[in-house]
């Protein structure tokens, strides 16, 4: 193992500062670019082009191909297959024609997947966001983005429904203990107080003890006494209950945040990666000036410190602080249409729409062989990515993979609808409203997730010239007709098990959808009239990591290994943290170790978060260091350390 710090004296040494840092993000692809090919997959060889097949046209899917045709040599070849007839996945926009109350003609942006990105705040340290950075600057497309930022007066609201009405949970402003009361003495509440005054008496009491460099997860070698956990995983509910949580204040107050994330079960998805978090977010021994990270991100914080472009770091740090959610002018499908057009426009790069996979097999010469539909003739690969569902995947290989057969995901109905009439949600004005598995049938009878409010999102956006600094409203300059505009979620867990044939179509979820928005928000009839929606079934649209997760996980690293020989990895959401930031990771990691540029300076599959299956997060133990607030001064907004590190931060923030 390596450190940050000897990433830092060694490129010192190498003259990294030489020549003007730039005014813009910057991408860190030509640092990663220098790393010796030895460290490239073993199953591409170094004497012809690779040839590598990336399946699944999605968020990940793109953003793998996209790093793949930057990080691999100009010589190579790499075939994206997607099944339908259009890239992008569950990320989609449609433009629709809409007249506002005074009878004027627009067009508005309906989104059917993500509409925004959250970025993490500074206690956070996951780093995945700067990989949206990254890919935003590499594609050009900052002049593109809306933000909603950090510093606003009043963050917007978000909201729990129960048990028959919107609940604003607190925010930090000035108004902070008014809502706090406000909060405490909701049903919804009930017994949160008493509970959180406990958790933080036993933090009190049992202080951290300190330990050996690795800890080792899920044997609880680091965390407090009070507070343990059993070598078993289990579900994200019970991690709570085991921390005095009542399994009706999870039902309550946990389960909301999970159907917004997951679509998921509180009971049901496994709380690996709460562990993994918890440890992250505890001090280390001894100093608060240094932290836990997971050891796989050790390389990126690395190149991220010695950047010969730098300023990079800074400037992330900067973006990352000065906003709170990020979106696109022109709805979401921005990213995923930019990325399409790069792809179309690499002449190392063959995108094959309409074409579905029929197999994925070793033929008996051990050459990895796919085959399409309608095809009786495959294809040879040096290296094939999927991004597709993992039970899919599975289905494709015959039973050489059951450990991804036994893997599963929830379908949700996405409804859009528009309405002439601006503000007709308020005075719950916000970011929009969560419902938890304890709200009944009788409140809830169309078994929703929850309600977005993109028309108050959009209004509270900026956009921000960053050449010339400056900033403005997006309601002075908004091209969309002014109106109410909100997103309904339908189904998730509460669909499992349903046969297709039983689920409503789209023109029954939009009544459904109306419906609900009448009830809770209490909309008129004659506005539902003027409402116009658009729905879609987006079937195995989030992949579930239920309990015993991991462990399917370290089967699956060991059966592609067996049945692929390493020539075939799998990335996306079937195995990493769902959303934007994480299919963007993804994509990159994969791509970066496929084409040998991942680690830094050496090979060291340790270090590496995804190994030739894209599996290697998940064997044997996950591994945590210390590092120090200074040494990664963008993550944690800390003043950096007076040496290499500082010159270097010093110089970025010139360059803002």
């Amino acid at each position: 193992m390596y450190s940050i710090r000897a990433h830092c004296i060694a490129r010192a040494r190498l003259g990294v500062l030489a020549g003007r840092l730039p005014t813009s993000v910057v991408s860190v692809r030509k640092l990663s670019s220098d790393s010796s090919s030895s460290s490239a997959t073993p199953n591409l060889s170094s004497t012809k082009p690779p040839n590598i097949a990336v399946l699944g046209g999605g968020l990940t899917g793109l953003t793998t191909a996209f790093w793949l045709s930057r990080f691999l040599p100009k010589d190579a070849h790499i075939t994206l297959y997607e099944a339908s007839d259009r890239l992008g996945g569950w990320i989609d926009t449609a433009k629709v024609e809409v007249e506002d109350a005074r009878g004027r003609r627009g067009t508005v942006n309906f989104d059917s997947g993500a509409r925004m990105v959250m970025f993490p705040k500074v206690k956070d340290r996951r780093s995945d966001h700067l990989f949206f950075w990254e890919l935003i600057n590499e594609l050009r497309l900052g002049s593109e983005l809306l933000y909603v930022p950090s510093s606003r007066p009043a963050p917007l609201a978000q909201y729990v429904y129960y048990p028959d009405h919107l609940v604003k949970l607190p925010a930090r402003n000035g108004r902070g203990l008014a809502n706090l009361w406000r909060f405490f003495r909701e049903p919804l509440a009930r017994g949160a107080l008493t509970t959180g005054i406990s958790l933080y008496l036993r933090r009190l009491l049992f202080k951290p003890r300190a330990v050996p460099r690795g800890v080792r997860l899920p044997e609880d070698l680091y965390t407090f006494p009070a507070i343990r956990r059993p070598v078993e995983e289990t579900s994200i509910g019970d991690f709570y209950v085991r921390n005095g949580f009542s399994r009706d204040l999870v039902n309550r107050v946990v389960s909301p945040m999970i159907h917004g994330i997951w679509g998921g079960d509180v009971w049901k998805l496994s709380d690996m990666r709460h562990i993994i978090s918890r440890v992250m977010k505890t001090p280390g021994p001894g100093s608060r000036s240094k932290l836990w990270e997971v050891v796989s991100d050790e390389d990126l914080d690395g190149a991220l410190t010695v950047s010969p472009e730098l300023a990079y770091s800074g400037i992330l740090q900067q973006l990352s602080l000065k906003y709170r959610y990020g979106g696109f002018k022109k709805g979401f499908g921005t990213l995923t249409d930019a990325l399409a057009a790069a792809l179309e426009a690499s002449p190392n790069v063959t995108i094959k729409k309409g074409t579905p996979i029929a197999s994925v097999r070793l033929n008996e010469g051990k050459a990895l062989e796919i085959r399409t539909r309608g095809s009786d003739v495959p294809v040879v690969y040096d290296k094939a990515i999927s991004t597709i569902f993992s039970k899919t995947l599975a289905s494709l290989t015959g039973d050489k993979l059951p450990s991804l057969a036994d893997t599963s995901a929830v379908t949700i109905m996405v409804v859009n609808l528009w309405y002439p009439t601006p503000g007709l949600h308020h005075p719950h004005d916000g970011l929009g409203y969560l419902i938890p598995q304890s709200v009944g049938v009788d409140q809830n009878p169309e078994r929703a997730l929850g309600v977005l409010f993109d028309s108050d999102r959009e209004d509270a956006s900026v956009i921000e010239d960053h050449k010339h600094g400056t900033v403005e409203k997006w309601t002075d300059v908004k091209p969309e007709p002014m109106g109410t505009k909100l997103f309904v979620l339908l189904g998730g867990h509460y669909w499992d098990g349903v046969p297709a044939d039983k689920l409503p179509s789209a023109d029954e979820a939009i009544v459904m959808a109306k419906s609900l928005v009448a009830r809770h928000l209490g909309i008129p009839a004659h506005e539902n009239e003027r409402a116009v929606a658009s729905a879609k079934l987006c079937r195995d649209c989030i992949p579930q990591h239920t309990v015993g997760h991991w462990t399917r996980m370290q089967r699956a690293k060991g059966e592609l290994l067996e049945a692929f020989g390493g020539k075939l990895a799998v990335a996306g959401p079937s195995y990493q943290a769902p959303g934007v930031n994480g299919s963007v990771r993804a994509g990159r990691d994969i791509a970066a170790y496929v084409a040998g540029v991942w680690p830094l300076d050496k090979p060291n599959k340790f270090l590496s978060p995804v190994g030739d299956t894209g599996l290697d997060r998940f064997e044997g133990d996950s591994k945590f260091y210390f590092v120090s607030k200074q040494d990664v001064p963008w993550k944690y907004s800390a003043a950096p350390n007076q040496g290499y590190i500082g010159r270097l931060w010093a110089k970025g923030r010139e360059n803002l």
